[in-house]
Order: structure tokens, then C-alpha cells, then sequence
């Protein structure tokens, strides 16, 4: 085949790859799939630069710098004295035969937990719109105050937001626990306080160092979807148990194992907005010491209470530091921030700050300095 044949080649492909690209992007792509897809084979001498140039209309600097990057690449191969050719140490059994029809897709592209997790999903598809639960009116949000506590961050230049910070920005954390002392009845250090990326971080977290694949939690039925899809993506085996106007029944006798863990929502039962009762809160830190068991409380929306009294946290009242607490601020603030707090027993706080630090590291630090301040009074 010669010169002419490829120079057609070309022509042709680089017509379909220019939709929106310049110049030098598009004819590398061309240039790049005629190689990839079999058309043009190891060892293929390409049309000289100047002479591929003429034929597309450009100049030839820009087919000079195409074909550099596609011999740093290894997609080429430029010898001295000889012409740029197509790279003879391209394995030929990986390049596409054009003469041959595409190979089918695995029959099993996902993970047995990557199955589970799109079979499962439900928040992903329900981000937005009228009427999904937990999203805030971001309207009301005083975005000028925040956007001005953003800034002051930046412009102070305070070096050490741009690092990784053990468990989250410290004066955070001694806000959220005089705030949470106040508020929630709490007693927890800062060093107790991780903040996280979000909800389902937390709840990931607590799965990975609380669990192995196996081990059963019991759920709220109903209850929040977010938090079923991340713990069975970790391998937990779900029980659900059902809600009625005092919170989670659990069964007198157990069906099977005793749980590992338990997530509940006892300020505001998710959706059905049941309180716990205080009967309820205490049988169930009861049969969390008597089986070995965690409690994750997620208090999504303590903020926005519908009842005149403050109610204290069932972290609070755990005698025997059986309850992780998690919190978030997507209510509050707003939620595309994707900051959430976990507050572990005392014990255990060395151990998960090491676990988030490897799992996932920390960061948004000048979003959570910001926040401290707005905590703080916003100014």
C-alpha cells in the first residue's frame, strides 16, 4: 500500500475525529486509532511530514510535533536516515484487525460488589428534583458570608490548609464539641471528632473498622436507603427491623446471629420522623453491650427539629461507649459541601483516625477552616 492509500486513510479519519479539537489533537487521535484499530500495521512507513501537510491544508510544524509525541508515546518509531514508521514493538496480537469485527464485552465486567451496588442503587438516582427528602432550600443559604469566609482563608495564605490535617482542622473539631455539648448532651474531646467527606464515608469507615463480610446489621424498615447500598457493599449481611411510632422494635428473641452493628435514626426516625423512645433507646444499648454489638446514630437533621424540646443523643446515654454518632452538615449548609462528622468512644478514636488517614486521607481544609468561623458566629 502506498503513500497515497495512507494519505486517504488519514484524510478520512481525521475528518471524523475533528468535532470541536484543534488541529494537532485531532490528528493525533486520527493518526493514533488508524494504528490501535489495524489499519495501519507495525513497521507501516507514514507519508513524509511535509508531504501529509500539503494534502490536509496545515502547516507542517504541526505534523512534526504530531508525530514526536506519537514516537515518545511509542506509537512510532524514527530512525535516521529513514522514514517515520508505525512501531515494530507493538504487540500485533492486541491491534484490532479492520477486517475483523469488534470482540465482545465481558459477560462479567462489575465485581460480585460492583453488581450488588448497581442492582442496589437508589441515592444516585435521586439527587435532584421536587420532592426529595434531605435536600435544603440552598436559596436561604447566606451565600455572601460563606463566600467571604472562603476568601479570607485563601488570601491569609495559612500555609497549613494546604496539608493533610490527622482527623480534620482542629478548631473545627473543638467547636462541633462544645457545640455538641451544648446541644446534644454530649461529652466527647476533639480528638474523638473525625470529619469526613460526606455521610457515606462515615458509614464506610465504621463498616471497615467495625465489620467483616458476614457480619449482620440490623436496619430500620423503612429507613435510609444511602446507608444500605454502602454497608452492603462492604459485604454486611442486612436484617431489616421494623419501625413503629417509638423508633426500631428489635425482636425479643433473636432470629439467627446476634448483629454487629445497628444503624438507627432515633432524634428523627428516616422518613418516618418517629422519635425513640426512652424505653427503645435503653433496651437497645442493653442488647448492644449484651451481644458485642456498635450503634451507628445518625442524627441527619438534629438541626431542624419539629418538637419544642431538645432531646439528648443515645450517644449520650451509652454507659458502655457502644455508639458512633455521625452527623452532617448537608442540612444546615448545603449539600454539594459533602462534610460530615463521626464522633467514635474514646478507645477507639486513635484507631479510626489512623483508618481514615489510610483509607481515604484528609482534606478540604480551607472549606472546613471556613466553617469553623461560620460555626463560630460568621464573621
Amino acid at each position: 500500500m502506498g503513500h497515497a492509500r495512507y494519505l486517504e486513510l488519514i484524510r478520512q479519519r481525521f475528518g471524523s475525529e475533528s468535532s470541536g479539537r484543534n488541529v494537532r489533537t485531532t490528528l493525533y487521535l486520527a493518526i493514533r486509532h488508524l494504528i490501535l484499530d489495524g489499519s495501519l500495521l507495525p513497521g507501516t512507513a507514514l507519508p513524509p511530514t511535509r508531504t501529509l501537510a500539503d494534502a490536509l491544508g496545515f502547516s507542517r510544524s504541526t505534523l512534526v510535533r504530531v508525530y514526536a509525541q506519537l514516537v515518545r508515546e511509542g506509537y512510532l518509531q524514527s530512525r535516521g536516515g529513514a522514514a517515520t514508521s508505525v512501531s515494530e514493538a507493538l504487540p500485533t496480537a492486541m491491534l484490532a484487525s479492520p477486517d475483523k469485527s469488534p470482540r465482545p464485552a465481558p459477560t462479567a465486567a462489575l465485581s460480585q460488589r460492583g453488581q450488588e451496588i448497581a442492582r442496589h442503587a437508589t441515592s444516585s438516582r435521586i439527587q435532584g428534583g421536587a420532592f426529595v427528602p434531605g435536600v435544603p432550600d440552598v436559596g436561604l443559604f447566606p451565600f455572601p458570608t460563606w463566600r467571604r469566609l472562603l476568601s479570607k482563608n485563601v488570601r491569609f495564605e495559612q500555609r497549613h490548609l494546604a496539608r493533610y490535617s490527622q482527623g480534620g482542622y482542629g478548631p473545627l473539631k473543638v467547636a462541633l464539641a462544645e457545640y455538641l455539648r451544648v446541644s446534644r448532651m454530649m461529652v466527647c474531646s476533639p480528638q474523638q471528632i473525625l470529619i469526613l467527606n460526606g455521610s457515606h464515608q462515615a458509614i464506610d469507615l465504621c463498616a471497615r473498622m467495625l465489620c467483616d463480610p458476614g457480619d449482620r446489621v440490623w436496619m430500620e424498615e423503612p429507613g435510609y436507603w444511602g446507608a444500605r447500598n454502602v454497608l452492603r457493599a462492604n459485604g454486611l449481611q442486612l436484617v431489616p427491623v421494623a419501625v413503629d411510632d417509638e423508633g426500631i422494635a428489635p425482636p425479643e428473641t433473636l432470629d439467627g446471629p446476634p448483629p454487629r452493628l445497628m444503624f438507627v435514626s432515633p432524634s428523627s426516625q428516616y422518613p418516618t420522623g418517629a422519635v425513640m423512645s426512652l424505653a427503645r433507646r435503653l433496651s437497645l444499648l442493653e442488647q448492644a453491650e449484651l451481644h458485642g454489638a456498635w450503634i451507628i446514630e445518625d442524627d441527619y437533621d438534629n438541626e431542624i427539629r419539629y418538637h419544642p424540646h431538645t432531646l439528648g443523643s443515645l450517644f449520650g446515654q451509652s454507659r458502655t461507649q457502644r455508639v458512633l454518632y455521625l452527623g452532617t452538615f448537608s442540612k444546615v449548609m448545603f449539600p454539594g459541601l459533602r462534610l460530615a462528622y463521626l464522633v467514635v468512644p474514646e478507645h477507639l478514636a486513635e484507631a479510626f483516625s489512623i483508618g481514615n488517614a489510610e483509607l481515604y486521607r484528609e482534606g478540604r481544609m480551607i472549606e472546613q477552616a471556613a466553617l469553623a468561623e461560620f460555626i463560630e458566629g460568621g464573621i
